[in-house]
């Protein structure tokens, strides 16, 4: 019978668009309760009804008034939503991530979700990133993994062209991950930088016509990348 009253409680406050009085009900509640009422802020059902922007602006509530504990919650509904990310509200969830373990923790969940290289980039400037050494924001797009991280993560190592040794153990590392599209990728990077032989046979062969094309467009670049 508590389960149910929390749940319905909670679901109403949702409903109603009552972030704050949520964010009150919630925090006191007692600690069995309110992990109870953490895993139902992470179901899909109990946002159905709610647009993303709500869901966004509730979101900021949260985590502006506990980041530890409704941070993780929040990105899990989040991708049990397949939010799109591209509504207003969005920025000032993303401005309320304030330190870098929580940017580092929202990232690691919503960068894999974005399709584009476009929406990868604005997703590090949301969070800050671009004020950050590089080697941050080529870190997070290596772990990414996805073709419009590496899109990016392309570009960002053109810059160390005149640094083969540093080149050659990236593509090494993303040899060691061990999928398909890190292999590839270790693949353009020794063929584009003219590195020195890398662990393992490669069957992807780029002609140099093709290779001129990798900087041009992320089709061209994803083409190659996924062959």
């Amino acid at each position: 019978m508590l389960f149910s009253s929390n749940s319905n409680k909670i679901s109403g406050f949702i409903q109603a668009g009552k972030a704050e009085e949520l964010r009150d009900y919630l925090a006191a509640l007692r600690n069995a309760d309110f992990r109870v009422a953490g895993r139902l802020l992470g179901e899909k059902a109990m946002w159905a009804e709610v647009s993303e922007s709500e869901f966004w602006r509730m979101a900021s509530v949260l985590v502006v008034a506990n980041n530890r504990a409704y941070l993780g919650t929040m990105l899990k509904a989040c991708q049990v939503l397949k939010c799109s990310c591209q509504v207003p509200e969005f920025a000032v969830f993303a401005s309320a991530c304030i330190t870098d373990i929580d940017k580092k923790k929202a990232l690691e969940v919503l960068l894999p979700m974005q399709t584009t290289p476009n929406e990868v980039a604005r997703m590090l400037s949301l969070f800050g990133l671009n004020e950050v050494a590089q080697n941050v924001r080529a870190n997070l797009l290596f772990h990414t993994g996805t073709a419009p991280a590496y899109f990016l993560l392309f570009k960002e190592l053109q810059q160390y062209e005149d640094q083969p040794a540093f080149l050659r153990r990236y593509a090494v590392e993303l040899i060691r991950k061990g999928d398909k599209l890190s292999f590839n990728l270790a693949s353009i990077l020794q063929q584009f930088f003219a590195l020195e032989a890398l662990p393992g046979s490669f069957s992807l062969s780029i002609p140099t016509y093709e290779l001129s094309r990798l900087t041009d467009a992320y089709d061209s670049f994803k083409k190659i990348l996924t062959r």
